[in-house]
């Protein structure tokens, strides 16, 4: 369904320095903003030349949902298609996406990542993505570490090492 060159990394930063200046560049893993955010923004605003600062939320927010309720949020998009309007505020969206939303957060909580179910669930995923994909993206990720000089491996990545 999708083609794995995409997510070789390297692959799209040697595009991208191709036409900029590494200095004009930067690149870096998602898992940062969870691990070091002060890393993570303190290297943004570096680039971008103006200050910027993690924000403190006072609660999270599009927190994953547990596996178990992913089958219930995808019948009930398929029920529910309509879509937000940019800009929209939440409690001005369609009803029916409200009732969706709110039955899937239900679904959430009684289903719980921390649920016997929920821990199936994830570990079948995962034994899913190492049967169809194995080591494919550790040669890719070996070349975007040493690009980067940053230890993927650290950070859960597959890597040659």
């Amino acid at each position: 369904m999708f083609r794995r060159d995409h997510f070789e990394y390297d692959l799209m930063l040697d595009l991208v320095l191709r036409f900029f200046p590494a200095e004009q560049v930067l690149m870096q893993p998602h898992e940062f903003l969870r691990t070091d955010p002060k890393r993570y923004f303190s290297q943004l605003s570096g680039l971008c030349e103006m200050p910027i600062s993690a924000a403190s939320p006072d609660r999270v927010v599009n927190m994953r949902i547990a596996g178990p309720a992913l089958p219930i949020q995808r019948m009930l998009n398929r029920l529910i298609t309509q879509r937000p309007h940019p800009g929209i505020e939440y409690d001005q969206s369609p009803l029916s996406m409200r009732i969706k939303n709110r039955a899937v957060r239900v679904a959430d909580r009684l289903l719980g990542s921390s649920s016997r179910l929920s821990q199936r669930f994830d570990q079948r995923i995962r034994n899913t993505i190492e049967e169809m994909l194995g080591s494919y993206f550790a040669q890719s990720n070996s070349r975007l570490a040493k690009m980067l000089d940053i230890d993927l491996k650290s950070l859960g990545y597959r890597t040659m090492d």
